[in-house]
Protein backbone atom coordinates (compact mmCIF):
# COMPACT_ATOMS: atom_id res chain seq x y z
CA UNK A 1 0.00 0.00 0.00
CA UNK A 2 1.02 3.17 -0.68
CA UNK A 3 1.67 5.38 2.33
CA UNK A 4 1.70 8.89 0.29
CA UNK A 5 0.60 10.80 -2.28
CA UNK A 6 0.74 13.98 -4.05
CA UNK A 7 -2.74 14.97 -4.75
CA UNK A 8 -3.47 17.86 -7.60
CA UNK A 9 -7.04 18.43 -8.18
CA UNK A 10 -8.65 20.16 -11.22
CA UNK A 11 -10.39 23.05 -9.36
CA UNK A 12 -12.75 25.81 -10.58
CA UNK A 13 -14.20 25.91 -14.59
CA UNK A 14 -13.96 28.43 -16.49
CA UNK A 15 -10.07 28.08 -17.44
CA UNK A 16 -10.21 25.09 -19.81
CA UNK A 17 -7.38 25.66 -22.21
CA UNK A 18 -9.12 23.81 -25.40
CA UNK A 19 -8.43 21.83 -27.33
CA UNK A 20 -9.04 18.76 -25.39
CA UNK A 21 -7.16 15.50 -25.65
CA UNK A 22 -6.83 12.17 -24.55
CA UNK A 23 -5.12 11.41 -20.86
CA UNK A 24 -2.62 8.75 -21.07
CA UNK A 25 -4.47 6.36 -20.01
CA UNK A 26 -7.23 6.82 -22.57
CA UNK A 27 -9.94 6.79 -20.27
CA UNK A 28 -10.69 10.80 -19.88
CA UNK A 29 -10.26 14.12 -20.93
CA UNK A 30 -8.06 17.11 -20.60
CA UNK A 31 -6.72 20.45 -21.25
CA UNK A 32 -3.90 21.56 -23.05
CA UNK A 33 -1.99 22.45 -19.97
CA UNK A 34 -3.04 18.66 -18.57
CA UNK A 35 -6.21 19.84 -16.42
CA UNK A 36 -8.53 17.27 -16.39
CA UNK A 37 -11.64 17.77 -18.05
CA UNK A 38 -15.08 16.39 -16.08
CA UNK A 39 -17.63 17.19 -18.35
CA UNK A 40 -20.92 18.61 -16.49
CA UNK A 41 -23.19 18.89 -18.80
CA UNK A 42 -26.37 20.21 -19.64
CA UNK A 43 -29.30 19.90 -22.63
CA UNK A 44 -29.44 23.00 -24.33
CA UNK A 45 -30.43 21.48 -27.54
CA UNK A 46 -32.76 24.08 -29.19
CA UNK A 47 -29.88 26.92 -28.16
CA UNK A 48 -29.29 28.03 -31.34
CA UNK A 49 -32.63 28.17 -32.60
CA UNK A 50 -34.50 28.97 -29.88
CA UNK A 51 -32.43 31.50 -27.97
CA UNK A 52 -31.36 35.24 -29.12
CA UNK A 53 -27.99 36.48 -28.05
CA UNK A 54 -28.92 38.47 -24.91
CA UNK A 55 -30.76 35.31 -24.29
CA UNK A 56 -27.91 32.81 -25.05
CA UNK A 57 -25.75 35.07 -23.11
CA UNK A 58 -27.45 34.44 -20.17
CA UNK A 59 -28.28 31.12 -20.37
CA UNK A 60 -24.75 30.28 -20.92
CA UNK A 61 -23.18 32.10 -18.17
CA UNK A 62 -26.18 31.12 -15.61
CA UNK A 63 -24.14 27.07 -16.56
CA UNK A 64 -20.72 28.80 -16.58
CA UNK A 65 -21.79 29.99 -12.83
CA UNK A 66 -22.97 26.92 -11.53
CA UNK A 67 -20.36 24.86 -13.15
CA UNK A 68 -21.34 23.40 -15.88
CA UNK A 69 -18.47 22.57 -18.71
CA UNK A 70 -20.40 21.08 -21.29
CA UNK A 71 -23.45 21.89 -23.59
CA UNK A 72 -25.28 19.40 -25.73
CA UNK A 73 -26.81 21.12 -28.79
CA UNK A 74 -28.69 20.77 -32.52
CA UNK A 75 -26.11 22.46 -34.77
CA UNK A 76 -29.39 22.90 -36.77
CA UNK A 77 -32.94 22.18 -35.29
CA UNK A 78 -35.59 20.81 -36.56
CA UNK A 79 -37.68 21.62 -32.64
CA UNK A 80 -39.50 23.95 -31.28
CA UNK A 81 -38.87 27.59 -33.07
CA UNK A 82 -36.69 25.27 -35.75
CA UNK A 83 -35.57 24.86 -38.34
CA UNK A 84 -35.80 29.38 -38.46
CA UNK A 85 -33.28 30.82 -35.88
CA UNK A 86 -34.95 33.72 -33.90
CA UNK A 87 -33.43 35.94 -36.63
CA UNK A 88 -35.99 34.50 -39.16
CA UNK A 89 -33.11 32.56 -40.81
CA UNK A 90 -33.18 28.67 -42.15
CA UNK A 91 -29.92 26.65 -41.60
CA UNK A 92 -30.54 25.72 -45.94
CA UNK A 93 -32.02 26.68 -49.30
CA UNK A 94 -34.85 24.95 -50.32
CA UNK A 95 -35.56 22.65 -53.36
CA UNK A 96 -38.66 23.05 -55.28
CA UNK A 97 -40.41 20.69 -53.73
CA UNK A 98 -39.84 22.55 -50.37
CA UNK A 99 -36.89 19.72 -49.50
CA UNK A 100 -33.99 21.24 -47.56
CA UNK A 101 -30.63 21.31 -49.41
CA UNK A 102 -27.67 20.17 -47.45
CA UNK A 103 -25.39 21.50 -49.98
CA UNK A 104 -26.60 24.99 -49.59
CA UNK A 105 -26.04 25.90 -46.25
CA UNK A 106 -27.24 30.02 -45.35
CA UNK A 107 -24.55 31.69 -44.30
CA UNK A 108 -27.03 34.19 -42.29
CA UNK A 109 -28.25 31.33 -40.15
CA UNK A 110 -24.42 30.03 -38.99
CA UNK A 111 -23.54 33.33 -38.45
CA UNK A 112 -25.90 33.77 -35.43
CA UNK A 113 -24.14 30.00 -34.71
CA UNK A 114 -20.87 31.34 -34.95
CA UNK A 115 -21.84 34.39 -31.81
CA UNK A 116 -22.97 31.51 -29.69
CA UNK A 117 -19.77 29.04 -30.40
CA UNK A 118 -17.52 31.69 -29.66
CA UNK A 119 -19.71 33.21 -26.36
CA UNK A 120 -19.39 29.54 -24.78
CA UNK A 121 -15.57 29.36 -26.03
CA UNK A 122 -14.66 32.55 -24.03
CA UNK A 123 -16.49 30.97 -21.06
CA UNK A 124 -14.39 28.12 -21.31
CA UNK A 125 -17.69 26.37 -22.23
CA UNK A 126 -17.46 23.10 -24.51
CA UNK A 127 -20.33 22.66 -27.40
CA UNK A 128 -21.23 18.92 -28.11
CA UNK A 129 -23.24 19.60 -31.29
CA UNK A 130 -24.88 17.37 -33.95
CA UNK A 131 -24.38 18.81 -37.48
CA UNK A 132 -27.82 16.93 -38.69
CA UNK A 133 -29.79 15.34 -35.42
CA UNK A 134 -31.54 12.53 -36.79
CA UNK A 135 -34.39 12.36 -34.86
CA UNK A 136 -36.52 9.97 -32.64
CA UNK A 137 -36.99 6.56 -34.72
CA UNK A 138 -35.82 8.71 -37.81
CA UNK A 139 -38.87 10.91 -37.48
CA UNK A 140 -40.04 14.52 -37.96
CA UNK A 141 -38.41 15.31 -34.90
CA UNK A 142 -35.00 15.38 -36.92
CA UNK A 143 -33.69 16.20 -39.62
CA UNK A 144 -33.63 12.43 -41.05
CA UNK A 145 -36.55 12.69 -43.59
CA UNK A 146 -34.74 15.56 -45.47
CA UNK A 147 -31.45 13.63 -45.63
CA UNK A 148 -33.12 10.35 -46.55
CA UNK A 149 -34.07 11.86 -49.97
CA UNK A 150 -32.67 11.58 -53.68
CA UNK A 151 -31.76 15.50 -53.10
CA UNK A 152 -29.31 14.88 -49.62
CA UNK A 153 -26.78 12.49 -51.68
CA UNK A 154 -23.74 11.92 -50.16
CA UNK A 155 -21.97 14.18 -52.23
CA UNK A 156 -24.79 16.89 -50.97
CA UNK A 157 -23.63 15.54 -47.26
CA UNK A 158 -20.30 15.49 -47.37
CA UNK A 159 -20.24 19.15 -48.65
CA UNK A 160 -22.46 20.04 -45.92
CA UNK A 161 -19.28 18.31 -43.52
CA UNK A 162 -16.36 20.20 -45.58
CA UNK A 163 -18.46 23.70 -44.66
CA UNK A 164 -18.95 22.84 -41.30
CA UNK A 165 -14.97 21.94 -41.26
CA UNK A 166 -14.34 24.94 -42.81
CA UNK A 167 -16.37 27.27 -40.72
CA UNK A 168 -15.69 25.99 -37.70
CA UNK A 169 -12.03 24.79 -37.72
CA UNK A 170 -10.59 27.91 -35.50
CA UNK A 171 -13.32 27.17 -32.74
CA UNK A 172 -11.64 24.44 -30.62
CA UNK A 173 -14.51 24.09 -28.23
CA UNK A 174 -16.46 21.68 -30.24
CA UNK A 175 -16.52 18.10 -30.07
CA UNK A 176 -18.89 16.94 -32.83
CA UNK A 177 -21.70 14.05 -32.36
CA UNK A 178 -23.29 11.96 -35.15
CA UNK A 179 -27.12 10.86 -34.85
CA UNK A 180 -29.02 12.59 -32.76
CA UNK A 181 -31.43 9.75 -30.85
CA UNK A 182 -31.32 7.51 -33.69
CA UNK A 183 -29.27 5.02 -35.33
CA UNK A 184 -29.94 2.68 -38.09
CA UNK A 185 -27.72 0.59 -40.95
CA UNK A 186 -29.56 2.84 -43.40
CA UNK A 187 -28.27 6.57 -41.58
CA UNK A 188 -24.62 5.10 -41.51
CA UNK A 189 -23.18 6.17 -45.40
CA UNK A 190 -24.45 9.57 -45.37
CA UNK A 191 -23.23 9.88 -41.25
CA UNK A 192 -19.87 8.77 -42.53
CA UNK A 193 -19.75 11.42 -45.25
CA UNK A 194 -20.71 14.26 -42.84
CA UNK A 195 -17.56 13.31 -41.46
CA UNK A 196 -15.63 12.75 -44.57
CA UNK A 197 -15.99 16.49 -44.75
CA UNK A 198 -15.34 17.52 -41.20
CA UNK A 199 -12.10 16.23 -41.54
CA UNK A 200 -11.26 16.92 -45.01
CA UNK A 201 -11.52 20.46 -43.40
CA UNK A 202 -11.26 21.00 -39.66
CA UNK A 203 -8.81 20.62 -37.05
CA UNK A 204 -8.29 17.14 -35.41
CA UNK A 205 -11.43 16.65 -33.23
CA UNK A 206 -13.30 14.79 -30.48
CA UNK A 207 -16.08 12.62 -32.58
CA UNK A 208 -19.07 10.86 -31.34
CA UNK A 209 -22.39 10.17 -31.40
CA UNK A 210 -26.14 9.67 -29.98
CA UNK A 211 -27.95 6.96 -30.82
CA UNK A 212 -31.77 5.74 -28.84
CA UNK A 213 -31.92 5.25 -25.43
CA UNK A 214 -30.13 2.12 -23.74
CA UNK A 215 -27.69 2.31 -26.85
CA UNK A 216 -24.00 3.11 -26.56
CA UNK A 217 -21.61 4.54 -28.98
CA UNK A 218 -20.03 1.85 -29.30
CA UNK A 219 -22.89 -0.38 -29.63
CA UNK A 220 -22.99 0.71 -33.62
CA UNK A 221 -19.94 2.68 -34.28
CA UNK A 222 -16.70 0.38 -32.82
CA UNK A 223 -15.15 -0.18 -35.68
CA UNK A 224 -15.44 3.83 -37.57
CA UNK A 225 -11.74 5.25 -37.26
CA UNK A 226 -13.12 8.43 -36.59
CA UNK A 227 -15.50 7.40 -33.30
CA UNK A 228 -13.24 8.44 -30.69
CA UNK A 229 -15.30 9.70 -27.51
CA UNK A 230 -18.06 7.12 -26.73
CA UNK A 231 -21.91 8.20 -24.76
CA UNK A 232 -23.68 6.60 -22.49
CA UNK A 233 -27.47 6.92 -23.23
CA UNK A 234 -29.74 5.28 -20.52
CA UNK A 235 -32.28 5.41 -17.67
CA UNK A 236 -31.34 6.86 -14.81
CA UNK A 237 -32.36 3.23 -13.14
CA UNK A 238 -29.54 1.52 -15.29
CA UNK A 239 -27.50 4.77 -15.60
CA UNK A 240 -24.96 2.38 -13.53
CA UNK A 241 -25.38 -0.73 -15.21
CA UNK A 242 -24.71 0.95 -18.43
CA UNK A 243 -21.70 3.14 -17.70
CA UNK A 244 -20.24 -0.30 -16.20
CA UNK A 245 -20.90 -1.97 -18.93
CA UNK A 246 -18.90 0.88 -21.53
CA UNK A 247 -16.08 0.98 -18.74
CA UNK A 248 -15.65 -2.67 -19.57
CA UNK A 249 -15.82 -3.02 -23.00
CA UNK A 250 -12.55 -3.65 -24.81
CA UNK A 251 -12.02 -0.93 -26.53
CA UNK A 252 -10.61 1.74 -24.34
CA UNK A 253 -12.01 5.10 -24.69
CA UNK A 254 -13.06 7.99 -22.66
CA UNK A 255 -16.91 7.86 -22.22
CA UNK A 256 -19.46 10.33 -21.16
CA UNK A 257 -23.51 9.62 -19.64
CA UNK A 258 -25.04 11.47 -22.72
CA UNK A 259 -28.30 11.29 -21.60
CA UNK A 260 -31.25 9.95 -18.79
CA UNK A 261 -33.72 11.27 -17.28
CA UNK A 262 -34.93 14.98 -17.95
CA UNK A 263 -36.08 17.19 -15.25
CA UNK A 264 -39.84 17.75 -15.47
CA UNK A 265 -40.42 15.03 -17.42
CA UNK A 266 -41.40 11.73 -16.86
CA UNK A 267 -40.99 9.42 -14.13
CA UNK A 268 -37.78 11.89 -12.94
CA UNK A 269 -37.51 12.39 -9.14
CA UNK A 270 -34.52 14.18 -7.84
CA UNK A 271 -32.62 11.41 -6.42
CA UNK A 272 -32.78 10.07 -9.93
CA UNK A 273 -31.47 13.31 -11.48
CA UNK A 274 -28.38 12.71 -8.90
CA UNK A 275 -27.76 9.42 -8.79
CA UNK A 276 -26.91 9.33 -12.68
CA UNK A 277 -24.82 12.12 -12.40
CA UNK A 278 -22.52 10.05 -9.71
CA UNK A 279 -23.04 6.46 -10.64
CA UNK A 280 -21.31 7.26 -14.03
CA UNK A 281 -17.99 8.87 -12.51
CA UNK A 282 -18.14 6.52 -10.26
CA UNK A 283 -17.96 3.71 -12.33
CA UNK A 284 -15.24 5.20 -15.01
CA UNK A 285 -17.24 7.89 -16.77
CA UNK A 286 -15.88 10.96 -17.92
CA UNK A 287 -18.76 13.13 -16.64
CA UNK A 288 -22.62 13.40 -17.60
CA UNK A 289 -25.38 15.36 -18.90
CA UNK A 290 -28.34 16.58 -17.19
CA UNK A 291 -31.73 17.69 -19.42
CA UNK A 292 -34.42 19.64 -17.70
CA UNK A 293 -38.03 19.87 -19.94
CA UNK A 294 -38.37 23.65 -19.55
CA UNK A 295 -34.65 24.41 -20.91
CA UNK A 296 -33.72 22.25 -23.51
CA UNK A 297 -36.72 23.60 -25.75
CA UNK A 298 -36.13 27.23 -24.26
CA UNK A 299 -39.99 27.06 -23.66
CA UNK A 300 -41.82 29.91 -21.93
CA UNK A 301 -40.57 30.20 -18.82
CA UNK A 302 -37.28 28.26 -19.32
CA UNK A 303 -35.35 31.28 -17.17
CA UNK A 304 -36.90 30.34 -14.27
CA UNK A 305 -36.08 26.79 -13.89
CA UNK A 306 -32.31 27.42 -14.57
CA UNK A 307 -32.35 27.32 -10.54
CA UNK A 308 -33.54 23.74 -10.35
CA UNK A 309 -33.29 21.07 -7.87
CA UNK A 310 -31.40 19.24 -10.98
CA UNK A 311 -29.32 22.45 -11.39
CA UNK A 312 -28.39 22.80 -8.04
CA UNK A 313 -27.33 19.02 -7.70
CA UNK A 314 -25.05 19.24 -10.41
CA UNK A 315 -23.20 22.04 -9.41
CA UNK A 316 -22.49 20.18 -6.03
CA UNK A 317 -21.77 17.32 -8.17
CA UNK A 318 -18.96 18.98 -9.66
CA UNK A 319 -17.76 20.84 -6.67
CA UNK A 320 -17.06 17.63 -4.76
CA UNK A 321 -15.33 15.62 -7.92
CA UNK A 322 -13.06 18.57 -8.29
CA UNK A 323 -12.31 18.76 -4.65
CA UNK A 324 -10.31 15.31 -5.22
CA UNK A 325 -8.64 13.41 -8.03
CA UNK A 326 -11.87 12.34 -9.63
CA UNK A 327 -9.44 11.10 -12.55
CA UNK A 328 -7.83 8.67 -10.55
CA UNK A 329 -10.59 7.16 -9.26
CA UNK A 330 -11.00 3.12 -10.78
CA UNK A 331 -14.17 1.63 -10.28
CA UNK A 332 -14.39 -0.74 -6.96
CA UNK A 333 -16.56 -3.49 -9.13
CA UNK A 334 -15.13 -6.26 -7.26
CA UNK A 335 -16.03 -4.75 -3.95
CA UNK A 336 -12.37 -4.56 -2.56
CA UNK A 337 -13.61 -1.31 -0.87
CA UNK A 338 -16.88 -1.11 -0.51
CA UNK A 339 -17.58 -4.97 1.08
CA UNK A 340 -20.81 -4.97 2.10
CA UNK A 341 -24.24 -2.81 1.03
CA UNK A 342 -23.89 -2.29 -2.39
CA UNK A 343 -26.92 -3.92 -3.55
CA UNK A 344 -27.77 -5.09 -7.08
CA UNK A 345 -27.64 -3.37 -10.03
CA UNK A 346 -30.05 -1.25 -10.29
CA UNK A 347 -32.00 2.11 -8.63
CA UNK A 348 -30.97 0.76 -5.01
CA UNK A 349 -27.34 0.62 -6.03
CA UNK A 350 -24.37 1.83 -4.23
CA UNK A 351 -21.55 2.87 -6.71
CA UNK A 352 -18.00 2.75 -5.03
CA UNK A 353 -14.11 3.94 -6.28
CA UNK A 354 -11.09 4.34 -5.05
CA UNK A 355 -7.50 6.03 -6.50
CA UNK A 356 -5.21 3.73 -6.98
CA UNK A 357 -2.38 5.47 -4.62
CA UNK A 358 -5.15 4.95 -2.01
CA UNK A 359 -5.49 8.81 -1.56
CA UNK A 360 -9.53 9.02 -1.80
CA UNK A 361 -12.36 6.40 -1.52
CA UNK A 362 -16.23 7.57 -2.82
CA UNK A 363 -19.24 5.55 -2.42
CA UNK A 364 -22.60 7.43 -3.52
CA UNK A 365 -25.87 5.24 -2.21
CA UNK A 366 -29.48 6.51 -3.15
CA UNK A 367 -30.43 5.10 0.26
CA UNK A 368 -29.54 4.98 3.57
CA UNK A 369 -28.22 1.59 4.39
CA UNK A 370 -24.98 0.23 6.07
CA UNK A 371 -21.80 0.71 4.20
CA UNK A 372 -18.80 -1.55 4.87
CA UNK A 373 -15.90 -0.37 3.82
CA UNK A 374 -12.26 -2.07 4.10
CA UNK A 375 -10.28 0.44 5.53
CA UNK A 376 -6.56 -0.90 4.47
CA UNK A 377 -7.96 0.80 0.68
CA UNK A 378 -6.58 3.91 2.10
CA UNK A 379 -3.28 4.96 2.42
CA UNK A 380 -1.75 6.95 5.46
CA UNK A 381 -2.33 4.87 8.22
CA UNK A 382 -5.23 7.39 8.96
CA UNK A 383 -8.35 7.56 7.21
CA UNK A 384 -10.26 10.80 7.50
CA UNK A 385 -14.32 10.31 6.52
CA UNK A 386 -16.79 12.38 5.36
CA UNK A 387 -20.66 12.32 5.14
CA UNK A 388 -21.74 14.61 1.16
CA UNK A 389 -24.80 15.47 1.25
CA UNK A 390 -25.37 15.65 -2.77
CA UNK A 391 -28.59 17.62 -2.30
CA UNK A 392 -27.11 20.82 -0.01
CA UNK A 393 -23.49 20.43 -1.00
CA UNK A 394 -22.97 20.38 3.00
CA UNK A 395 -19.59 18.24 3.75
CA UNK A 396 -19.99 16.91 7.36
CA UNK A 397 -16.84 15.73 8.99
CA UNK A 398 -16.93 12.04 10.44
CA UNK A 399 -13.47 11.99 11.98
CA UNK A 400 -10.62 9.90 11.99
CA UNK A 401 -10.10 6.06 12.43
CA UNK A 402 -7.20 3.91 11.51
CA UNK A 403 -6.79 2.56 7.95
CA UNK A 404 -7.01 -0.80 8.44
CA UNK A 405 -9.90 -3.51 8.75
CA UNK A 406 -13.54 -2.86 8.44
CA UNK A 407 -15.92 -0.06 9.24
CA UNK A 408 -19.47 0.31 9.21
CA UNK A 409 -20.71 3.75 8.06
CA UNK A 410 -24.62 4.17 7.86
CA UNK A 411 -25.81 7.58 6.13
CA UNK A 412 -27.32 9.80 9.09
CA UNK A 413 -30.61 10.07 7.12
CA UNK A 414 -32.67 8.68 4.66
CA UNK A 415 -32.10 10.22 1.19
CA UNK A 416 -29.08 9.65 -0.99
CA UNK A 417 -25.48 10.24 -0.08
CA UNK A 418 -21.95 10.16 -0.81
CA UNK A 419 -19.25 8.60 1.62
CA UNK A 420 -15.53 10.60 0.65
CA UNK A 421 -12.99 8.56 2.85
CA UNK A 422 -9.54 10.39 2.42
CA UNK A 423 -5.47 9.78 3.50
CA UNK A 424 -5.56 11.73 6.86
CA UNK A 425 -1.88 12.46 6.58
CA UNK A 426 -2.76 14.74 3.29
CA UNK A 427 -5.31 16.76 5.10
CA UNK A 428 -7.50 17.57 2.07
CA UNK A 429 -10.03 20.10 2.12
CA UNK A 430 -13.56 19.01 3.17
CA UNK A 431 -15.35 17.36 -0.08
CA UNK A 432 -16.57 20.32 -2.30
CA UNK A 433 -14.79 23.15 -1.02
Amino acid sequence: MTKSATVTVSGAPGATAFPLRLTLDRRHLEDQSGRPFLMVGDAGWALFTALTKAEAETYLEDRRQRGFTAIIVMTVGHLVNAPRNRDGNLPFAQSGTGVYDFSRPNDAYFAHVDYVVDLARRKGLLLVMTPAYLGFEGGEEGWWPEINTALNTEAAMESYGRYLGTRYRSFDNIVWMMGGDYYAAETLPKTRAIVRGIQATDQVRFITAHNAREQSGLAFYSAEAWFNLNTTYSKCQFAAQRSIEDYQRPQVMPSVFIEGRYENEGDWTAVCMRSQAYWPVLSGSSGSFMGNGLIWRFNSGWSGALDSVGSRGMGHFAKLFRSRTWQGLAPDLAGAFLTSGRSVLGPDYAASAVTSDGATGIVYTPTQRALTIDMSRIAGGTARAWWFDPATGVATLIGDSPASGTKVFTPPTAQDWVLVIDNATLNLPAPGS
